[in-house]
C-alpha cells in the first residue's frame, strides 16, 4: 500500500512539473535597455532591421533598411521605449523567449530575429523562418508602427 501511494504521488509531481515547463515569464518592471527586431524576406524591401540602445541618459533608434541601402539614426525620448515596451507588456512577448522555429524543407519566405534586453537583466530572444509564435502579426504590425512613426520618414 506504501509503494502505491508513493507511486501515485511520484506520478502527480511528475504531471504538474510536466504541466509548468510551458510556462513562460510573465514580465518585468524594469525598462528597456535595448531592442532589436530584424526581418529578412525575398526583396531588399522585406530587409530590415529596427534597433533601440539606451544610451547615457537617452536613447537613439537605429534603422537599417532595404537591405542595408539606407542606414540612420535618431535620437528619441523615453516615450519611445514606454512605447515598445507596453508593446512587450501586452503582447506577452515574454513567452516567445526561447522560440526558434524554422521548417528545414522551405528555403525562401520570411524570418525574423527579436532580442529584447531590460536593465534588470531580463532578456527575450526569439528567431523563427516561416514560423511565427502566437500573436506575431499583431506585435510585429506595432513594433514597426512605432519605429515607422518615429524616423522622420512620412514627413518627407
Amino acid at each position: 500500500m506504501v509503494g502505491i501511494r508513493a507511486l501515485v504521488c511520484w506520478a502527480i509531481i511528475a504531471v504538474i512539473l510536466t504541466g509548468c515547463a510551458h510556462l513562460k515569464k510573465t514580465g518585468t518592471d524594469a525598462q528597456i535597455s535595448s531592442f532589436c527586431y530584424q526581418h529578412s524576406g525575398m526583396h531588399t524591401g522585406l530587409i530590415y532591421t529596427y534597433n533601440l540602445q539606451k544610451e547615457n541618459e537617452g536613447y537613439t533608434a537605429y534603422y537599417d533598411l532595404n537591405g542595408g541601402q539606407m542606414l540612420f539614426s535618431v535620437p528619441v525620448d523615453a516615450d519611445f521605449a514606454a512605447e515598445l515596451k507596453k508593446i512587450v507588456d501586452e503582447n506577452n512577448l515574454y513567452a516567445w523567449d526561447g522560440f526558434d522555429e524554422a521548417p528545414y524543407d522551405v528555403l525562401d519566405g520570411e524570418s525574423f530575429t527579436l532580442r529584447i534586453e531590460f536593465e534588470d537583466g531580463t532578456k527575450i530572444r526569439a528567431c523563427g523562418s516561416n514560423s511565427y509564435p502566437k500573436g506575431y502579426q499583431e506585435a510585429y504590425g506595432e513594433i514597426q508602427a512605432v519605429f515607422e512613426r518615429y524616423s522622420g520618414l512620412a514627413e518627407q
